[in-house]
């Protein structure tokens, strides 16, 4: 199964790379890109500074989680920013076969590594520089020693320092695997003494962000325990959708092809018991938030992969080497020849019909992003790839040179002239 397992490897990395053969437009991925890039310019490591075209500073995730993305600037520039990305994704498949192979069984963790690498939720974004990667690594590794048999104080100990890793890159969704595991081996073992070691385990984990949010300044408890952790569990956030059961319905929608797999490991009579408890209770606590986002729900996969990969064990003990060979081969074509791009949203104007207008344009030159509603998605996408001083608009000002605006906020009369027009939008200069 080793052979097995590095060419599972092989077609991970090559499924994480397919998308970059295209043109991505990711509003978190640029959002980040832009963070990153201040943070790199500014040497600031605890201040992400201004979002693209906000004048608030931006406090919706704690500062450590672009750490990663800001030091591959600072090194290689931003064109290790994607393959930053790609490692901390590989890295899990990579967790996931090892924690499958000793908690099952080799063919168990093989199948867990190639169910995950396959998702197409999970190799679509997870070369991107988002915060999600390192998320799924950091919570999923912390989970590990929580779900061995008996675990011991050094297993907690570790535990409680991979989680506060994963709390300081995504707050509390850090924390739910870890919680969630010890929960289950408590159940599975009937012990209180697991219960309790993994709540302590928990808290302490807890404790370094929250270290941060106190000692910093009062905007973070603002800008982030305010309106981002209480606005989400109460649903009073003006984004995402409210679902009492968004975790759920996530899962269903986004985790295939291991979905079917996961389900009939739950109804094997020798089904794995603990692995069943920790799926079941990590979806749970992710359905507490009653406003919430599709990728919230990206830390559950590799449990979800380990579930299915319970399943599909035995019959991978049967497959030779060669057939994982042939499918790495497969993959890494698929992805060469840019078949990935196919799955891609299309691009913004700025980067298809009215490139070439772009491209004329310096960095560093202000435009007015003219939308209502705000249109993050192109504010961000022009920020990221063009370097431009962008400022959303909810009416087109008298101010700069250029503007891209909404057709229908275009006034009939008005200084500006136009320039190109595409998909709704407007390209105006003065």
């Amino acid at each position: 199964m080793n052979k097995a397992a590095a060419f599972v490897l092989v077609l991970s990395a090559a499924l994480l790379a397919s998308p970059w053969r295209g043109h991505i437009d990711d509003v978190d991925a640029q959002l980040y890109q832009c963070l990153a890039r201040s943070m790199a310019e500014r040497h600031a490591w605890l201040d992400p500074g201004l979002p693209p075209g906000s004048p608030a500073p931006y406090r919706e995730h704690l500062p450590f989680g672009f750490w990663p993305y800001v030091a591959a600037v600072r090194v290689a520039g931003e064109g290790a920013l994607r393959p930053v990305g790609a490692l901390f994704a590989l890295l899990t498949v990579a967790l996931v076969i090892s924690m499958g192979w000793r908690l099952q069984s080799p063919s168990a963790g093989v199948a867990a590594g190639l169910v995950l690498a396959v998702t197409e939720t999970f190799f679509l974004y997870g070369g991107r520089p988002r915060l999600d990667p390192p998320l799924m690594l950091f919570a999923t590794a912390a989970a590990w020693p929580a779900l061995r048999s008996q675990p011991r104080l050094r297993d907690w100990t570790l535990a409680a320092g991979l989680a506060a890793i994963a709390a300081l890159i995504k707050g509390p969704f850090g924390l739910v695997p870890l919680a969630s595991a010890a929960a289950a081996r408590a159940i599975v073992d009937r012990s209180w003494r697991h219960l309790l070691s993994g709540a302590l385990a928990t808290l302490a984990a807890a404790a370094p962000a929250a270290a941060f949010l106190f000692l910093s300044d009062p905007s973070w408890w603002t800008g982030y325990v305010r309106a981002q952790l209480v606005a989400s569990a109460t649903g009073a956030r003006p984004d995402g959708y409210i679902s009492h059961w968004g975790a759920v319905r996530s899962v269903a929608a986004r985790f295939w092809p291991g979905l079917p797999f996961a389900v009939l490991a739950c109804l094997r009579r020798d089904r794995p018991r603990l692995l069943m408890l920790w799926c079941a209770l990590l979806l749970l606590a992710l359905s507490v938030p009653l406003r919430t986002w599709w990728n919230h729900e990206l830390v559950a996969y590799p449990a979800l992969a380990l579930l299915a990969g319970a399943w599909l064990g035995p019959w991978f003990e049967k497959v030779k080497p060669a057939w994982f060979a042939a499918l790495a081969g497969v993959g890494v074509a698929a992805s060469a020849a840019g078949l990935g791009a196919h799955l891609l949203l299309p691009p913004c104007v700025a980067s298809s019909e009215m490139k070439q207008y772009f491209d004329a344009i310096p960095p560093g030159t202000k435009m007015q992003i003219v939308s209502w509603p705000y249109d993050y998605r192109i504010n961000t996408a022009i920020a990221a790839e063009r370097r431009l001083a962008v400022s959303l608009e909810g009416e087109l000002r008298d101010d700069g040179h250029w503007a891209l605006a909404q057709e229908q906020l275009v006034p009939r009369e008005t200084k500006w002239r136009e320039v190109a027009r595409a998909r709704g939008y407007v390209l105006l200069s003065r």
